[in-house]
């Protein structure tokens, strides 16, 4: 068919009630459809855009207000098209509890759902994964205190969420 998805892609993260494009390829003829999407664990597929032109290659949506993995698909009387899983979820507000020589601790709020949360760290160049905790804060000992930048994201169903911003512990608090 030609049909290619250009946003979203295999794994992207989006901030939920946020608006985002989604983008599409297709060469073939005009033809009109629903955007519809989906959240990974349902069965049921809800309505986001109706009387969609797939020549149009794009579609503004408004995300839904949840932490969860969704697929989208348009839908024409003769063509499905689904995408890859991505996420969606709010960018989590990272703080500082205490900062003290020999220990310190950050806190984020708990999220409806969220069982997990991926705490990152700075690496060479880039944030990167540092611990899973199950809790809402993280004590960081001495050793830890030598990595000044983290941030905190949730899991949802094993995979990363949207990350919130990235904090230095020892100036902020």
């Amino acid at each position: 068919s030609g049909f290619e998805w250009i946003n979203p892609i295999k794994n992207s993260q989006f901030e939920s009630g946020k608006k985002i494009q989604i983008r599409w390829q297709y060469p073939g003829t005009n033809e009109f459809g629903s955007v519809e999407y989906q959240l990974i664990g349902s069965n049921e597929w809800k309505l986001a855009g109706n009387d969609i032109s797939l020549s149009q290659l794009s579609f503004d949506w408004i995300l839904p207000e949840t932490n969860a993995l969704a697929i989208i698909r348009i839908k024409t009387a003769t063509l499905e098209f689904i995408s890859d899983t991505f996420s969606i979820s709010k960018p989590m507000i990272l703080k500082v509890a205490y900062n003290c020589d020999d220990e310190s601790m950050l806190k984020w709020n708990w999220v409806s759902g969220i069982s997990e949360y991926m705490v990152y760290k700075v690496g060479e160049k880039y944030m990167e994964p540092f611990k899973i905790i199950s809790d809402t804060f993280i004590i960081l000992d001495e050793f830890d205190k030598q990595n000044f930048f983290y941030a905190v994201s949730p899991i949802i169903n094993e995979k990363p969420g949207l990350r919130g911003n990235t904090i230095n512990y020892a100036s902020s608090g």
